[in-house]
């Protein structure tokens, strides 16, 4: 092949590896973000505030909540009109945003963990 040809196949793979990673970063934000919304809608919460922490996470460290799973800052109120805030930790440990699993660490108690 010449220069020219393996140049626009170059070109063409980088262009579809960035279509891929846009796609995939896509599909972990809003996968992320639908699992919150389940969790709070089962246990009869609204969202009143909610922020991805990617930095900032909270108890979350690195190593108890890896790096494929999001981590969100959320203020909520539940049925009796109690307003609490905490953070959330979106999927599985292993599978990432695939599973659904929340852990949440809210602000006064200790850990709790839904399935």
């Amino acid at each position: 092949m010449s220069t020219s040809a393996w140049t626009a196949i170059e070109v063409f793979l980088v262009m579809v590896g960035g279509f891929v990673a846009v796609a995939y970063m896509g599909w972990f934000y809003s996968r992320s973000a639908m699992l919150l919304e389940h969790w709070a809608k089962s246990n009869g919460y609204e969202i009143l505030h909610s922020e991805i922490r990617n930095f900032s996470r909270g108890p979350f460290f690195v190593w108890r909540c890896f790096q494929k799973r999001n981590v969100y800052y959320v203020k909520i109120r539940d049925q009796n009109g109690n307003e609490r805030s905490g953070w959330v930790c979106c999927g599985g440990l292993w599978t990432g945003q695939s599973e659904v699993k929340i852990e949440v660490q809210w602000e006064d108690k200790p850990l709790d963990k839904y399935l």
